[in-house]
């Protein structure tokens, strides 16, 4: 939970700087990977989820986002802002632009900023290491556990992840397909360690 609360925290420190508000219907690009981005986006309410495009065309999903949260999908070439991710809406959203320059920015904001980018930076990374070395059941285990940290609320019977995954959002989380997903889903259901509430997932057993 440390991270959403710092996250809301820099939400609200951020929000003053805003130069323009959009609202971005379902199913829609904010932006898209590989273009020149200058605009921090800043993701008010809603939901938005992260992929990136293989050089295979494959879309591999790398974060689900529901605001308040902050979009940070570009990096650094030759002093360019190149959008290394997709971003697109899951719900109706209200996204705010925030001019990436440094001077816009008080000194001790521009750190926390820095700081909420090398966290996210390190979490994006710790993900792609357990999709590299776990099964695919581990791998479900991974995301599932790391949605109960951003969005689980203490039920009954266990964390309820107050996010609808299907099976083809986790497929594009864990570089599968959903049959695969579905298999994986129905064995740790019936090893009592899931169970579903109106579409949301359950854990049980953490």
């Amino acid at each position: 939970m440390f991270i959403q609360e710092f996250t809301n925290e820099l939400v609200n420190k951020l929000t003053p700087l805003v130069k323009e508000k959009i609202v971005i219907s379902n199913n829609n690009v904010i932006f898209e990977q590989g273009v020149y981005r200058n605009n921090i986006v800043i993701l008010f309410d809603g939901e938005c989820k992260l992929t990136h495009i293989m050089p295979n065309s494959k879309e591999f999903t790398v974060g689900f986002y529901k605001g308040p949260s902050i979009l940070l999908p570009h990096f650094f070439d030759n002093d360019d802002l190149i959008s290394l991710f997709r971003a697109q809406t899951k719900s109706t959203c209200t996204i705010g632009l925030i001019p990436y320059k440094e001077e816009n920015f008080s000194k001790d904001l521009w750190s926390d900023f820095t700081n909420y980018t090398s966290i996210i930076s390190q979490k994006n990374f710790l993900q792609m290491r357990d999709l590299l070395f776990n099964t695919k059941r581990n791998d479900l285990f991974s995301i599932l556990i790391r949605f109960s940290n951003s969005y689980g609320v203490k039920v009954d019977d266990g964390i309820k992840i107050k996010v609808k995954l299907s099976n083809i959002d986790l497929a594009e989380y864990t570089g599968t397909t959903p049959e695969t997903i579905s298999r994986v889903l129905k064995t740790i259901k019936e090893d009592n360690l899931i169970t579903y509430d109106k579409k949301y997932i359950v854990i049980k057993d953490i």
